[in-house]
């Protein structure tokens, strides 16, 4: 557990996951990929360097769109 908390707490991934995850459960799984993109273009813009892309961040933002997506899927499929 403390190497997941670890893990979440370096270079705010648990952000970029909450976010994409909202976005994801009331909008959908497009919705969700286009966050992940926005919130590693804003990092990237914040620092004006290219290097500011971290791979990891994206990963965390696809995990939160695959949980919010599904969510968001069998509710509007079974509701």
């Amino acid at each position: 557990m403390n190497k997941l908390y670890n893990w979440l707490s370096v270079s705010n991934r648990s952000w970029h996951l909450l976010c994409v995850y909202v976005v994801s459960l009331f909008l959908g799984w497009a919705s969700g990929i286009t966050a992940i993109a926005c919130l590693e273009f804003k990092d990237v813009l914040h620092t004006k360097n290219i290097k500011a892309w971290d791979w990891v961040d994206v990963i965390a933002g696809l995990i939160g769109c695959i949980i919010g997506g599904a969510i968001h899927w069998v509710i509007l499929k079974h509701w």
